[in-house]
């Protein structure tokens, strides 16, 4: 489970958990919704390996699945799968959009990288010089910022707009959700 979001969209929680496949080499997205007043309730937690069989929803990005067989316990994992650079996000990224051009939110798990405030605003930047703002809650840039301690970590976000939403980090302790 590399990822985990929450988000308010028209009265009802979306819940989205990013996975990533390890003998498949996938992304995933196991997309669930609570109504007003309900609690959340997260099986999948960012970090951890389970072993699970998917099925994929239709269509052409086929990223959206539902877990329809579990088996065994969940298991922390290691470090996530992760693109080097900012610069193969990028082009991982047009790809996807152009077989999908309606995908609003897009997983990425990006090695090297590091936390930075310029000028007021919050950036990640790899180790080219890359930069890319980030955007989020307060609370959330601060902790991925303490984390890292001003060092490389394997950063966990989702792409929104012209932005990276920082939803955890893979630091030298460990993982951190944020």
């Amino acid at each position: 489970m590399l990822a985990r979001s929450v988000t308010e969209e028209e009265r009802v929680t979306a819940l989205r958990t990013w996975l990533w496949g390890v003998e498949t080499n996938r992304l995933a997205l196991v997309l669930d919704f609570a109504r007003p007043g309900a609690s959340p309730a997260w099986e999948l937690w960012p970090g951890n390996v389970v072993e699970a069989v998917v099925a994929r929803f239709p269509g052409t990005a086929q990223l959206r699945v539902i877990v329809a067989e579990r088996s065994g316990e969940a298991e922390v994992g290691d470090a996530p799968p992760a693109w080097a650079d900012l610069g193969q996000v990028a082009r991982a990224r047009g790809e996807a959009l152009a077989r999908d051009p309606w995908t609003d939110r897009w997983p990425v798990a990006v090695a090297s990288v590091v936390p930075e405030v310029h000028g007021g605003n919050w950036v990640v930047t790899d180790r080219d010089g890359r930069q890319m703002a980030l955007a989020g809650d307060d609370v959330a840039l601060w902790r991925l910022l303490a984390s890292s301690g001003g060092r490389p970590v394997v950063l966990l976000a989702e792409w929104a707009g012209d932005s990276l939403v920082p939803l955890g980090a893979w630091t030298d302790s460990g993982m951190v959700v944020l």
